[in-house]
């Protein structure tokens, strides 16, 4: 599997720091790569984080209000997303949200600054994916 090699390297070179919301097989190399700057939600070590955060992580793309509640609830700063099909319907959601920045479209995937302040009052309630 192609690896997110040129978005770890603008993150890195750019100083980001702060918490990201990743595809769970990036999850090890975003952690190998950027911590402790930069923290992946989720990683290869379910072991770790227990049956419960693992379930919320994966069912946290379900729907608008479970992903963006998410995203809040852990202090989300950046989204790196392969474009997949089940992820294509959440980047389309961003790239119109100007909660959501596109920084960087590289390794297949997309890179979002996220600022849950910037959210519009109301949206969850009125989209769906």
């Amino acid at each position: 599997e192609h690896l997110p090699f040129e978005s770890v390297e603008f993150m890195a070179k750019q100083g980001f720091a702060g918490t990201i919301f990743n595809d769970y097989s990036d999850g090890a190399f975003l952690q190998h790569h950027l911590s402790p700057k930069i923290l992946p939600v989720m990683d290869s070590r379910i072991d770790v984080y227990g049956s419960e955060l693992t379930h919320e992580y994966f069912s946290s793309r379900d729907n608008p209000e479970n992903f963006f509640e998410y995203l809040n609830k852990y202090n989300v700063s950046f989204i790196l997303l392969k474009q997949t099909k089940k992820n294509i319907p959440i980047i389309q959601l961003l790239l119109q949200l100007p909660a959501a920045k596109p920084l960087l479209r590289a390794d297949g995937r997309f890179l979002f600054s996220y600022d849950s302040g910037l959210l519009p009052s109301g949206f969850l309630h009125r989209q769906a994916f």
